[in-house]
């Protein structure tokens, strides 16, 4: 569950997916049990609810394994943003990543998806990407909170799982 808080535009339809490829360095093979166990047990204790999403989540990828390809984000994405079909609208977006990469790494990835012709979603800690902070009015600064970008453009405010979300 999510608590909205205040006004969170929620679209009428959910967007057709029409193609989706991942990139990790390390990428885990959901359809394995070693695996889901292995994620089931780094959900914190008590967090029943998040459990049984995970696992059914688990259930889900297990049946319809996501594409994700290893490689470094930083080498591969172009590439395989061209791997897209031409006809959809080209989304890339990634979760709690950045703090992963350093500094420079991210405003090298920044520049690289900047370049491309894509729509950018970042859900990312506030002070993770360059410059994102800066866009917020300083009511709009929660250490512990993520932000939500479009294309650099902070547009919400969110608790890192999701308990809650505030649109800017």
């Amino acid at each position: 569950p999510c608590e909205p808080r205040g006004s969170v535009p929620v679209p009428e339809a959910v967007p057709e997916v029409a193609w989706r490829l991942g990139v990790d360095l390390h990428p885990l093979d959901v359809t394995d049990p070693d695996t889901g166990r292995w994620l089931t047990a780094l959900v914190w204790a008590g967090e029943v609810e998040r459990e049984d999403r995970l696992r059914a989540a688990i259930n889900v990828a297990s049946n319809d394994p996501p594409s994700v390809v290893s490689g470094d984000l930083l080498t591969e994405t172009t590439r395989l943003a061209a791997s897209a079909p031409p006809e959809a609208t080209l989304v890339v977006f990634h979760s709690a990543v950045m703090p992963y990469l350093s500094p420079e790494d991210r405003t090298r990835f920044i520049e690289i998806v900047s370049g491309l012709s894509a729509t950018w979603i970042s859900f990312e800690g506030l002070r993770v990407l360059p410059g994102i902070c800066a866009r917020l009015g300083v009511s709009e600064r929660d250490d512990r909170a993520f932000v939500l970008t479009r294309d650099g453009q902070p547009m919400a405010l969110a608790s890192p799982h999701g308990r809650w979300m505030r649109w800017l």
